[in-house]
Parts: structure tokens; sequence; C-alpha cells
């Protein structure tokens, strides 16, 4: 694709629309022709950024967002974005003085405050995580992640109760939103409430007809602890089914057929 006899601003929306479509070669050609026309233009930085993060270079990615954010400190999305990039990464500290930076300069961005608490639960670090949910959720109470995420964190406290309660107000807002339904489930389970739990379980099943794994696992546990062996191998064996060889589903369905056994002997 020929560039010369562009403007800059030709080629800089060329990056976006090709961006968009996909074209991420070709939409980085775009960015290079904007930055050698004007090398301080720091969006033409930060897309150039967006395109390296599709392609997985993420080194280059996070060069991009840096080059940007020198240019124009105060540009909130590649602060953000490196946010993102760094945390993927497993680089926890700079994702967070990343996080830090947005909220600083825009303490409304609830996207921001999501993901900082994603990044302190990754640290264990549970109720400065809950901190910035509850923060989130008090800009915006129907903001679904926020409910979820809390749901996380509180379960990994071992707070199963409230977790339960964090999911509900996810599932309220979306009936359809399997992961809060399968943790919800988990929860519930660990509240050793299995029938509550498999009404869950059945739910993911429901909506996820081609390969729920994971549900049906949790379902034939909780059958186990109810002393429906039969029901909680017919589980297991339909896991076995879609995925043979699944070693979680095999392991259950061994001790299952033991626990079995003994009580049959």
């Amino acid at each position: 694709m020929e560039f010369n006899g562009y403007s800059l601003t030709e080629s800089y929306e060329m990056g976006k629309i090709l961006f968009i479509h996909g074209e991420y070669e070709k939409s980085l050609e775009c960015y290079n022709r904007v930055l050698e026309m004007d090398p301080l233009f720091a969006e033409a930085w930060y897309n150039r950024g967006l395109v390296y993060g599709e392609i997985g270079n993420y080194k280059e990615e996070i060069c991009c967002y840096d080059k940007a954010i020198e240019i124009n400190c105060n540009l909130l999305e590649a602060w953000y974005n490196k946010g993102l990039s760094a945390g993927g990464t497993g680089k926890y500290e700079e994702a967070l003085k990343c996080f830090n930076k947005v909220i600083e300069i825009n303490g409304s961005f609830i996207e921001a405050l999501n993901n900082k608490g994603l990044i302190l639960c990754k640290q264990g670090k549970y109720e400065e995580s809950i901190e910035n949910f509850d923060k989130a959720l008090s800009i915006d109470e129907k903001f679904i992640q926020g409910w979820y995420n809390k749901g996380l964190t509180l379960y990994n406290q071992e707070k199963y109760k409230e977790s339960v309660d964090c999911y509900n107000k996810a599932l309220e807002l979306d009936m359809e939103f399997t992961s809060a339904w399968y943790n919800k489930g988990l929860a519930l389970f660990n509240q050793k409430e299995y029938r509550e739990a498999i009404k869950c379980y059945d739910k993911v099943i429901e909506m996820e007809p081609e390969e729920p794994l994971h549900a049906l696992i949790e379902k034939g546990k909780s059958l186990h602890w109810l002393k429906e062996y039969e029901d909680a191998l017919e589980c297991f064996d339909r896991v076995l089914s879609i995925k043979p060889g699944h070693y979680e589903a095999l392991n259950n369905k061994q001790f299952t057929q033991e626990t079995m056994q003994k009580e049959q002997s």
C-alpha cells in the first residue's frame, strides 16, 4: 500500500481504520509514516502501541506507550493500556503505578479502579483490592465486573456468603453471566449447599452446552457429597466423552467409584 501523497491526518486515520479491520501490519506502516512526519504525535505512538499489543509484541507495545507518555504525561489512555500490558505480563508493581496515575488524572475511571483491584487481589492484598472495587461501585452501582471481581476476592478470603451476595448482584444485571453462575456454585459448594450449587452449574451447562467441562465436574463433585453416586459418575463420564483422558474427571470418577465400593462392602 502506497502512502506517498497522503497527509499526516489521512495516514493517521487510515491507521485507525486498518487496526479496526485487523490489518495490523498495514496499520503499523501508517503509524510509522505518521511518526516520520511528526515524531511528537503522542496519540500516534499510543495507537502504534495498541497494534503491537494485538500482535503480541508487548515489549514494543510498552515502549510506544512510554514514548506517548514522555510527550504527553497526561495521556490517560497510554497510562491505562500500559497498566494492562504490564499486569498481563506479571509486572504487577509497574501496573499499579500506571493505574494509580490514571486514577490521579481521573478518579472516576472505573476500569482503572477495577484493574487496580484485580492486581491487588493477585498480590493477596484482599482488603485493598475490595476498597478499589467498592470505589468503582460507588461511581456506578451497575458496574457488573466490579461485583463479579469483588465476589472473586471475597471467595479468596473464604468469605463465601458475602461472595455469593456479590455474584447475585452481578446476575441481577446479567442473568447469562456464566462465570458468575459458575463461581457462585463454587462458593455455595464451600458452604456445603450442594443442591443450590448444582442449580448454578446446571445454568452454566444450559448456556454452554458444547463444552461445559468445569461445570460438569463441579456438579459431579456436589452429587458425590450428596451420595448420589450414579448421577455423579454420569457427569464425569460426560466430561470424558467430550475430552477423553481428562485428568480431573478421571480422578473424581475413581474417587466416587472407590467410595461406592467402600459403602457397599
